[in-house]
């Protein structure tokens, strides 16, 4: 379960797909909201804190205490733009695994610049205490058709990282949007760009994690690429949202909608206006899969998908399906139907 505690943030990435959403006025969480929706929820014990950009929260440790202190553990999303002092108690939390994403205008900022690396640094010098052995440390980078622009930025990172303090790498793929404000550059080629970037990873840290998301972008990539990624252990990461296999990510949003994914926000058709309508997450969880089979019966399918030959595909997913009626695609492996 995703909680988006806060709708504001510190960076401006042009490819990010909430579009307006972290622009408008102010929406965040309170504890005691967090506190009632944790007590509503009977069906996550993995709860990911997202914004915006969550640590600009003034209440996110109490947040994470919340849910930690259940037993449960949580996942902090970050673009690392923080006070150090707030890193140095983020990284006491027990259950608590951290994701920092490189921020498209990071290095062009230099105050931000300055915090940031400072913040790496934190992060690399690191004590793993026995209790927090098992918090995994990700660094994320986002994939767009401009990503060479802060890709040594990441490498960076990794060849600093000599105790061995990051465990995973995680690609993002930049991602269709409902919002039209929120441009889409990639095409046919983003294979050889996660191509490249996993080698350079692979002889730079042997042994990191790798994986990228979201399945749909498995249409994007060449079924020889696809291999190679697989030779170098690289997995996509199957988020299950598909209309074959409908498991929404589900991303509960500060005024309690929640929709069917974050990339698709506020969709009237893919979106619950109030969770609380529903007496427990799962009944919410099951309404939602219902919302995305019937919205996916109304759409036309512009990819045949079950005469599709790509190894791994789970099912057309919708929001590809309702973009590419007006933004074909080069697909490979899959027949487009035309419009």
């Amino acid at each position: 379960m995703n909680l988006s505690i806060i709708n504001k943030c510190n960076t401006s990435c042009p490819y990010c797909f909430q579009g307006s959403y972290k622009v408008e006025g102010l929406q965040m969480m309170s504890v005691e909201l967090v506190r009632k929706i944790l007590d509503w929820n009977n069906c996550h014990d993995y709860i990911k804190i997202v914004g915006g950009e969550p640590t600009l929260h003034p209440d996110l440790l109490q947040i994470i205490t919340e849910i930690t202190g259940r037993g449960w553990y949580a996942d902090l999303r970050s673009n690392l733009l923080m006070d150090n002092t707030l890193l140095c108690k983020l990284l006491q939390i027990p259950r608590l695994s951290f994701l920092f994403n490189i921020a498209h205008a990071y290095s062009e900022h230099r105050r931000q610049a300055e915090m940031f690396a400072a913040n790496v640094e934190t992060i690399l010098n690191r004590e793993p205490g026995a209790e927090r052995r098992d918090a995994v440390i990700a660094v994320g980078i986002t994939i767009t058709a401009y990503v060479e622009k802060y890709l040594q930025g990441l490498y960076d990172i990794l060849l600093a990282d000599r105790q061995g303090v990051i465990n995973y790498v995680r690609l993002g793929i930049e991602t269709v949007s409902w919002d039209p404000a929120v441009p889409y550059t990639l095409d046919h080629h983003m294979g050889g760009i996660i191509l490249e970037i996993v080698s350079t990873i692979r002889r730079l840290k042997h042994h990191v994690r790798i994986n990228f998301d979201c399945a749909v972008n498995l249409c994007l990539i060449d079924p020889e690429t696809l291999q190679q990624l697989r030779a170098y252990g690289v997995q996509p990461i199957f988020l299950e949202c598909s209309y074959a296999n409908p498991q929404s990510p589900f991303v509960i949003m500060p005024d309690l909608s929640v929709s069917w994914c974050e990339a698709f926000m506020y969709h009237p058709d893919l979106t619950i206006p109030d969770i609380f309508a529903y007496r427990h997450c799962a009944h919410a969880h099951n309404a939602l899969i219902k919302m995305m089979y019937d919205f996916s019966k109304r759409e036309p399918l512009n990819c045949r998908h079950a005469t599709c030959a790509k190894d791994g595909c789970r099912g057309p997913c919708p929001g590809l399906n309702h973009y590419l009626k007006k933004h074909p695609l080069p697909l490979y492996a899959a027949q487009v139907l035309s419009s």
